[in-house]
């Protein structure tokens, strides 16, 4: 079992996230904005973080140093067509592919 944060505005996403998780027997917890995320990556002790690119009080990108830094392992998710956004996220923190 894994502890999975879902960091996404859209609320309706990240319940069919927790849904499809928990039942593959992951623990889930999600955060609607960037402060939220903040506090419960602290609190909540992810094993991975599954991360939007669109909060409303942040930016994903803007998120995502702190998640590193902090030792987590994050997944960028996104429905931007902007190319240049996934690149400069891919930029900014180390991947493991």
């Amino acid at each position: 079992m894994n502890t999975i944060l879902i960091v996404d505005d859209d609320h309706a996403l990240c319940r069919s996230l927790e849904l499809q998780l928990g039942s593959a027997r992951h623990k889930t917890g999600s955060a609607y904005s960037a402060a939220e995320a903040r506090e419960l990556a602290c609190s909540f002790k992810p094993d991975l973080v599954l991360l939007d690119l669109n909060l409303p009080d942040q930016s994903g990108l803007e998120l995502l140093p702190f998640l590193v830094e902090n030792g987590h392992t994050v997944v960028i998710m996104t429905g931007e067509l902007n190319n240049r956004l996934v690149v400069e996220a891919c930029s900014r923190a180390p991947m493991i592919i």
